[in-house]
């Protein structure tokens, strides 16, 4: 009966995260990545392993494939396209259930699929990107791989975890970061129970497809060694942003007020400090310490939270552990301080998101980035609707707002292409323009 209960309670906790994840989807205009993610899976299939082969600082290919096939299926316009985003990123939640359920009980199960619901980390699992497949198929992983730590090795449970790898790493290529720790504990563990030659076989496989990866793609090797190139010493600012962004969601482009940074720094403590009381308490600090030093180790590496979306388990295992009220008296108001922390700096995250988001705020922020511009040609990196407009301005020389409706762009496709194209905006001899008005035969009115 208490087993149907929590059940039931999963299904009520999905429901609530579907209809939040759903609220105002498509309303939302897509942003610089969504949009560029769209122009390249909207490509013939075999354009887009070619580009994913030779571009630089581009994404590998899995997601992109993914998504090229919904494309075809699914309606035209901006809701159909982050639904498949949406959908993908809910199977986050009953996986995690399921992994702590591995390691605890129901309750604590519950828990967890609760902080993976409302977390606002979990905004860009409705983004159309690859985030939202990388996350899923990084909980699977770490379920396959908690079964062979603590059930013993079989070849099948080797071959699906080797398999489900080899799909993440080919949705994005910090998924190795991963790949790299769970090969480091299997090994350490199979060398325990004399089953080590079965684990490095095994990973040698994996290692060796990418490296074929790595050798066929140009663009890939272009950018390791731009990155090689760049100083190792990361700038403070995103480093905090980073650690931030866990907690209420990211990335981040206002500032943070102290009493909000304060708060965050509570949430990490405490989870950090929670994971002791936990199985295993020492594998799960090591799955949020080692991909975030590596990537502070390794030059140019981007500490953006979206590339490690899985230290969001072992935090939210550690705060459910201490959510839990069958405990001392001291411990249930320690239990009821982290809940209406929490609580707190959700709420904040998910109101910054959807403010951030807006049409208005976005335009507006396009106008005051546009007023520091020192010369024609200066790059600007924006974000939403407003690149249409930023366009327009730019060309124009003028900032008093005029009404452009993005409408004016008949269907998706057209919209991308004007989003993923005036992201950057450099275009000092008028290639954007040309490019515009010769796919967009609504442009040829506008007077730039």
């Amino acid at each position: 009966m208490r087993k149907k209960r929590w059940s039931w309670g999963l299904l009520v906790v999905l429901i609530l995260a579907f209809w939040l994840r759903l609220w105002r989807v498509g309303k939302l205009a897509l942003w610089y990545d969504e949009a560029s993610f769209y122009w390249v899976a909207s490509k013939p299939l075999v354009d887009v392993i070619a580009y994913t082969l030779k571009t630089s600082f581009e994404h590998p290919p899995f997601a992109f494939i993914l998504y090229h096939f919904w494309i075809k299926f699914a309606p035209d316009n901006e809701f159909s396209l982050r639904f498949l985003a949406m959908s993908i990123g809910l199977l986050a939640i009953p996986l995690a259930w399921r992994l702590t359920k591995f390691w605890g009980g129901e309750r604590l199960a519950f828990l967890v699929s609760v902080v993976f619901a409302f977390a606002p980390f979990g905004a860009c699992f409705r983004e159309a990107r690859m985030y939202p497949v990388m996350f899923v198929l990084s909980l699977s992983s770490l379920l396959l791989f908690s079964s062979l730590l603590r059930n013993g090795y079989s070849a099948w449970k080797v071959l699906g975890l080797l398999t489900i790898n080899g799909l993440a790493f080919f949705t994005h290529y910090y998924a190795l970061w991963l790949i790299l720790w769970e090969f480091m504990w299997l090994g350490l563990e199979a060398y325990k129970k004399k089953g080590l030659k079965q684990i490095i076989g095994g990973f040698a496989l994996l290692f060796a497809l990418i490296a074929g990866w790595f050798l066929a793609s140009k663009g890939l090797r272009l950018s390791v060694s731009s990155v090689l190139g760049q100083p190792k010493l990361k700038a403070f600012v995103d480093i905090e942003r980073a650690f931030v962004g866990v907690i209420i969601g990211g990335p981040l482009v206002e500032p943070i007020p102290l009493a909000v940074k304060v708060a965050v720094l509570l949430a990490w403590l405490s989870g950090l400090w929670g994971l002791r009381k936990t199985k295993h308490g020492l594998v799960w600090l090591s799955l949020i310490v080692f991909p975030i030093a590596l990537s502070l180790a390794f030059p140019w590496s981007n500490i953006n939270p979206r590339f490690f979306l899985y230290v969001l388990w072992p935090l939210a295992l550690s705060w459910a552990s201490q959510l839990q009220l069958n405990r001392s008296f001291l411990e249930r108001i320690q239990s009821v301080f982290l809940l209406i922390l929490l609580v707190s700096l959700w709420s904040y995250g998910w109101r910054l998101h959807f403010r951030l988001n807006s049409t208005e705020n976005l335009y507006r922020e396009a106008l005051r980035k546009l007023e520091f511009m020192e010369k024609p040609g200066d790059k600007l990196l924006l974000y939403g609707p407003s690149h249409f407009h930023l366009l327009y301005y730019y060309y124009r020389g003028v900032l008093e707002p005029e009404k452009i409706s993005l409408e004016k762009i008949y269907n998706l496709r057209q919209r991308a292409f004007v989003l993923g194209l005036s992201g950057w905006a450099s275009d000092p001899k008028g290639e954007i323009i040309k490019a515009l008005r010769g796919s967009l035969p609504c442009l040829g009115k506008l007077a730039f």
